[in-house]
């Protein structure tokens, strides 16, 4: 596992609810003391989710532009939602 794999995983379970790929930038962000871009965290969430760790729960997520977008949530954490 890549080390901004594992921030992105560390950020999605900081997040009590499913959350969209432009705030889990925002938490990883945090989560490691730097700038990471958006496209970063988009292509991490894709990767996590096809190995299982991570959820895609709907899209009716919304964008910082207001358009509709992904939400996403830790596998394990499904029960809990």
């Amino acid at each position: 596992m890549s080390p901004m794999q594992e921030a992105v995983i560390m950020a999605l379970g900081r997040m009590p609810i499913p959350a969209e790929a432009w705030r889990v930038q925002a938490e990883a962000e945090l989560v490691t003391g730097g700038s990471l871009s958006g496209s970063t965290v988009r292509t991490r969430l894709v990767e996590l989710t096809r190995a299982g760790v991570v959820t895609l729960v709907d899209r009716k997520g919304r964008s910082m532009t207001g358009n509709r977008c992904s939400r996403y949530r830790l596998a394990w954490k499904g029960a809990d939602l």
